[in-house]
């Protein structure tokens, strides 16, 4: 049995060969360890050539190469075909992009902590470098997860976050969603390299079933995670760097297109908007356990941007703003016949869907509106409030059934942004999301 399996899904032929050289060109010479590289190729029709599986082997390491018989839309279409054969990758398992690094050198004490740690963590959070290329060839990086060690351990979220940075084993159940509630959904916990698993739980994991295929590996998680009696640590040191070059693009660089990772949505194939905003996000929150939604609405919302000298900075905001900003934008381009999952002008039924997308959240969280954005002070408790929800709600119901869905969707639109300003001017998000974990943990993780 192979110690480790590092998953690579790719659209290339080739995606997986650079991790490849690097066993057979020394990386791990001086360890014991048996190293497992698997490409996902997802290949156009064309391209397979009625391939299904091949195998290398180089010392006591292992090549799979593993070739869709169709065409996965999406990265997590792609690894879900991980179930078909899952039962001969290694005892531990990395996921990692065919265009990102992995820092070898940490792999085996990476590895330790599964011996180490009591209980053995079924999950391992790992640190992430973001790593941008400058037009004139140089880097920058920034970590993924700032300060974890440093947090003041004030409450229950800090003491978590503070032992996980330590590199305490923890439960799973309150592990993960504290991770969620610190640095929010983006970035680095969707970023798919961001963990290695147990080949128990990634099994575990993958079952999980959502409707929107983009970014539903953090919600698949989430799922695996909630009421879980397993444990769960971090290892900070940054094993992956994940590559981009999307902040040093101006918006009519014609190059930006290609770096800024638009990725393809389940239904149509298209080419999506996720690099601009987030949509997909909200069709799997609100189908994640309700606790752990909740939990997800009051966190933060952890990003990164360029300064104008070029610094990579972090930015953050309430998550629940991002996402009506989210809702916003979509309605806005619904209005125009366009949609999230396609980035040109298209078909009606397109726009509609994310309509409906939006109607779905914006009902869940108007549910939510006196246990969780009332009493979190998200949203102030007020009739203004109340009624902008009930009329975006209105307009969105009309326009999810097709009667002047242009018109409607700017109606709707308008009061989430009126909804959206008056949780700027009230929001003092500080302490939201520690009190968010703290009513998280002792009133919710279990079912």
């Amino acid at each position: 049995m192979f110690d480790l399996s590092i998953v690579v899904p790719t659209t290339k032929a080739d995606g997986h060969i650079g991790f490849w050289q690097d066993l057979k060109g020394g990386a791990l010479k001086d360890s014991s360890l048996r190293i497992q590289i698997v490409g996902l190729i997802n290949l156009q029709r064309g391209d397979r050539a009625g391939k299904r599986i091949e195998l290398e082997i180089e010392g006591k390491h292992q090549l799979v190469k593993a070739y869709s018989t169709n065409f996965a839309p999406t990265c997590e279409d792609n690894l879900a075909r991980l179930l078909d054969f899952i039962g001969i990758l290694g005892n531990h398992i990395i996921i990692i992009g065919d265009h990102d690094i992995i820092q070898w050198d940490y792999i085996p004490s990476l590895l330790q902590v599964f011996d180490q740690a009591d209980p053995k963590p079924a999950a391992i959070g790992i640190g992430v470098l973001l790593q941008e290329e400058k037009p004139d060839g140089s880097y920058i990086r920034i970590h993924t997860l700032p300060g974890l060690k440093s947090v003041e351990s004030n409450s229950l979220l800090e003491r978590t976050l503070q032992r996980l940075g330590s590199g305490q084993s923890f439960p799973l159940s309150a592990g993960y969603p504290a991770l969620v509630a610190q640095y929010g959904p983006m970035d680095w916990a969707a970023f798919i390299g961001n963990h290695i698993f147990t080949r128990n739980h990634l099994s575990r994991i993958l079952s999980f079933r959502f409707t929107s295929a983009l970014y539903r590996h953090v919600y698949q998680q989430l799922s695996a995670s909630y009421a879980s009696t397993a444990s769960y640590a971090v290892f900070a040191l940054p094993v992956v760097i994940r590559r981009s070059r999307q902040f040093f693009y101006s918006d009519n660089d014609t190059d930006k297109e290609n770096v800024h990772n638009y990725r393809f949505e389940q239904y149509q194939g298209g080419i999506g908007r996720s690099a601009e905003f987030q949509l997909a996000h909200l069709d799997s929150l609100i189908r994640v356990p309700e606790p752990l939604s909740r939990l997800v609405l009051c966190s933060r919302a952890v990003g990164i941007t360029r300064s104008e000298d070029g610094i990579l900075l972090y930015k953050q905001a309430p998550f629940w703003q991002k996402s009506l900003a989210w809702c916003v934008k979509g309605l806005q381009l619904s209005a125009g016949g366009e949609s999230f999952h396609l980035k040109e002008a298209t078909t009606a039924c397109f726009a509609q869907q994310d309509i409906r997308i939006i109607m779905d959240y914006l009902s869940f969280a108007s549910e939510l509106y006196d246990k969780v954005l009332v009493e979190m002070g998200l949203i102030p408790n007020n009739s203004e409030s109340r009624a902008c929800f009930n009329k975006a709600l209105h307009y969105l119901g009309i326009a999810n059934q097709g009667m002047n869905y242009n018109e409607y969707a700017l109606d709707a639109a308008f009061f989430i942004n009126e909804l959206l300003e008056m949780s700027k001017s009230h929001c003092d998000f500080g302490t939201i999301p520690t009190r968010a974990y703290s009513a998280y943990i002792l009133n919710g993780k279990q079912p």
